[in-house]
């Protein structure tokens, strides 16, 4: 009896890490399509330009909601906008009306973007993984 109860937890252990790596390898991000180039002067995504001479901005996503949901930038100063995934699936900060998109992150995981808003107005900003914005990970940037 005792060898069938070892074959009885070798099994569910072998059941219970199969399960646990095929959702690991289900949460990898969806490939999204990549936001065009601006073709007028509405932003100017710059890579040069350094955070301390730059608007700085903190900016956390879970699931699925920004914080802060509302973000006041200048109109013409170069931002720098430093996005941490704090949710337990991947996600980016987009915004689309500006060209500005950050690459699609892990959990935990954090990255820059640094563009100039070279265009007055309010703006939405969103995780573009699908169904994401759907289920409100959307905030509004206003550029003054």
């Amino acid at each position: 009896m005792n060898n069938k109860v070892v074959i009885v937890i070798v099994l569910l252990i072998i059941v219970l890490g199969g399960g646990y790596f095929a959702s690991k390898s289900m949460m990898k991000p969806a490939s999204t399509p990549e936001v065009a180039q601006p073709t007028t002067d509405e932003a100017s995504p710059t890579t040069a330009m350094s955070p301390e001479n730059s608007q700085a901005i903190s900016v956390s996503g879970d699931e699925f909601a920004f914080t802060p949901a509302t973000i006041t930038l200048k109109k013409g100063e170069p931002a720098t906008v430093t996005f941490k995934n704090t949710g337990k699936y991947p996600h980016n900060f987009t915004i689309a009306e500006l060209n500005v998109k950050s690459e699609t992150i892990q959990p935990g995981g954090e990255t820059t973007v640094t563009f100039t808003p070279n265009k007055a107005g309010s703006f939405t900003y969103i995780c573009t993984v699908p169904g994401h914005a759907d289920r409100g990970m959307k905030g509004t940037l206003t550029v003054e």
